[in-house]
């Protein structure tokens, strides 16, 4: 039996804040290159090629607001001037 220390490895226990976090960020930018592989695996050009601009776009987006130079920050607020 594991034990966790209260605040463990959830990714629950802060309150929703509007912005990019790296967890739901990284699982979307997952999602979409997935959609992607499938639909062109499925003859599916046109959804397939929306995916990849879509995922283009995600990618920058973290990019801009989560990568420091050095490593990824766990959330960004908008409005908040970066480090």
């Amino acid at each position: 039996m594991t034990s966790f220390r209260r605040g463990g490895a959830t990714y629950d226990y802060e309150g929703a804040s509007p912005g990019a976090f790296i967890y739901t960020a990284t699982s979307y930018l997952g999602a979409l290159k997935a959609a992607e592989e499938i639909g062109a695996g499925r003859g599916g050009h046109r959804p397939a090629a929306a995916y990849a601009t879509r995922f283009a776009q995600a990618r920058n987006t973290v990019m801009t607001n989560l990568w420091t130079g050095t490593y990824f920050k766990k959330f960004h607020q908008p409005g908040v001037p970066r480090r």
